[in-house]
C-alpha cells in the first residue's frame, strides 16, 4: 500500500497501521538476529537493582511485582539500567 500523505498532511489511520506493522516486524527481525549471534548472552546486566535483575530474568514481570510488593526502588546505579531508561552513565 503506498503512503500518499506526508508530515504536512498527517497519516490516515490505515497508513499509520501499515507503518507500525512494518516497524514491529523490523524490530522483531533485529531481536532474532541478535539472539542468533549470541549478543544477549554476552551483555547480561551484572547489577543488583530491580531493572538489572528483570533484564536477566526469563519472567521480568515477576521481578517487578516482587519489588513493588516489597516497596523496593531502583537507584539506577548500574550502567545498563541507566542506558536502558535514557540516562547518562555515571562519571
Amino acid at each position: 500500500m503506498p503512503i500518499r500523505h506526508n508530515m504536512r498532511d498527517g497519516l490516515t489511520s490505515e497508513e499509520m497501521f501499515a507503518c507500525v506493522a512494518g516497524g514491529r516486524q523490523g524490530l522483531a527481525k533485529i531481536a532474532a538476529d541478535c539472539e542468533a549471534y549470541g549478543f544477549r548472552a554476552e551483555r547480561v546486566p551484572k547489577g543488583f537493582g530491580v531493572l538489572a535483575r528483570a533484564m536477566r530474568a526469563s519472567h521480568p514481570g515477576r521481578v517487578f511485582a516482587r519489588a513493588a510488593a516489597a516497596g523496593e526502588c531502583d537507584p539506577l546505579t548500574d550502567l545498563d539500567s541507566r542506558l536502558f531508561v535514557g540516562l547518562r552513565p555515571l562519571a
